[in-house]
């Protein structure tokens, strides 16, 4: 027949119990007198088998009384019609200088707990007898894995997180403590499962870098297979334009814990336009992962377009085709390129394919002088148009530009009108 799991009598000194897996004994499962105890983090399950009806936990007073002892994150399971916690006076009184509290009670039992002389069946009702266990729970389930086979704690324990710290610093199974920053009840921590984050909240890479690689790294675990999804978004920086929008899936073995990464292409261009962002977002962890932290990140473009004196870049064509970057009509043009184009999304998509393709047309019409002129007689048109939108206004630049199309074609139709009349 069995006794009870642990026995401290006959004036025993003051002593720790913590992380013991005590179950299946008939008398009891820590059964203490005396003083200054301290009773930490023990699964205690059906200890109480029995007709003696010792609890759990069992305050008896073998010739001295007991008092000033500490309970606290304990798993307690009774077995029907049995006791959680007895405190039992017997010609003492051991109710004296307890702490007891963040503990966690299951089981359907008629007479769950004695204080001195008063036995009640209700835990809120015990807690008030008591004064202790404020902080402490009442479940239906506990959600421990197979007892008494695995006492591990399952995903879903009301015991995970609802301990307090008290000091120690490693479980039953020798895991660390806490395991999750909150130290659960029992003799077992809940092992965290695998985090997947970013390798950082922050990437930077220059305008002409070709590519960023970004990382993402499992930690707390090499368990199983598992992945995380991928994607980018626009910062300040536009898919297609600034850089290769980017999105998939990042893949570990069981027992792998090397760093995942994937690129993200940069388009880079001639184009005066400042840092620009891309956001980076992880999402969809499989095989019992969880996002870690960080989950986003911002990868800032660094602009490396070195900018002219009196604007962004130059224009290539008007400058070959006038032979001076400070000639005023090419003036003229950089600052309709500034102060008009580069201020809508449709004028700055056209600016960055002016400068990747115009180079070399420029390189080709400096070369030939009698191009040249050419192209400053065909440029007239939009320079003086971007003057007067420069100096009075894109709108009347506009109402000039469509009086001068009426013009034109009214002059147009007079021409035809009396080439027929004469024919």
């Amino acid at each position: 027949m069995k006794s009870a799991g642990i026995m401290a009598d006959i004036n025993p000194a003051p002593t720790q119990f913590y992380y013991n897996l005590i179950y299946g004994n008939n008398n009891g499962g820590i059964l203490l007198t005396g003083s200054g105890h301290e009773v930490y983090n023990n699964t205690l399950y059906h200890n109480n088998e029995s007709i003696w009806n010792a609890g759990e936990i069992d305050f008896f007073p073998w010739g001295t009384g007991v008092s000033d002892c500490t309970v606290k994150n304990n798993i307690m399971v009774a077995s029907d019609g049995k006791h959680f916690f007895t405190v039992n006076n017997w010609g003492y009184d051991s109710t004296k200088g307890h702490d007891i509290d963040y503990n966690i009670y299951m089981g359907n039992t008629e007479w769950r707990f004695i204080w001195g002389d008063q036995v009640t069946s209700d835990f809120e009702n015990w807690k008030t007898l008591s004064s202790q266990d404020a902080h402490s729970l009442e479940t239906s389930t506990i959600g421990l894995n197979n007892p008494p086979i695995d006492f591990e704690l399952s995903n879903n324990s009301p015991a995970i997180d609802a301990g307090i710290d008290v000091g120690l610093s490693y479980d039953f199974a020798g895991k660390p403590v806490p395991q999750n920053n909150f130290v659960d009840m029992g003799a077992l921590e809940y092992p965290i499962s695998v985090n997947i984050a970013l390798g950082s909240a922050t990437y930077s890479v220059a305008e002409n870098g070709m590519s960023a690689t970004i990382y993402a790294t499992r930690t707390s675990g090499s368990e199983g297979a598992v992945s995380i999804d991928y994607t980018t978004s626009d910062g300040t920086a536009l898919a297609g334009y600034d850089y290769t929008a980017a999105s998939g899936t990042l893949s570990w073995d069981d027992g792998d814990t090397l760093d995942k990464s994937f690129t993200v292409t940069i388009l880079g261009d001639a184009l005066v336009e400042g840092d620009e962002t891309v956001n980076i977002v992880l999402a969809n962890p499989t095989g019992g992962a969880f996002l870690g932290t960080p989950k986003t990140a911002v990868l800032t473009i660094t602009d490396v377009s070195t900018a002219s004196p009196g604007g962004g870049g130059d224009c290539f064509i008007a400058t070959a085709a006038f032979g001076s970057y400070w000639e005023p009509n090419v003036m003229t043009l950089r600052q309709f390129r500034d102060e008009h184009l580069l201020t809508n999304w449709m004028g700055t998509r056209f600016v960055e394919a002016y400068y990747k393709y115009s180079p070399p047309m420029a390189d080709y019409i400096a070369e030939h002088d009698g191009l040249r002129s050419v192209v400053r007689i065909g440029l007239a048109p939009l320079i003086g148009f971007s003057w007067l939108a420069v100096n009075y206004g894109m709108i009347a630049a506009m109402a000039v530009l469509l009086v001068v199309c009426t013009l034109i074609n009214s002059l147009v139709m007079m021409s035809i009108s009396h080439h027929n009349f004469h024919f």
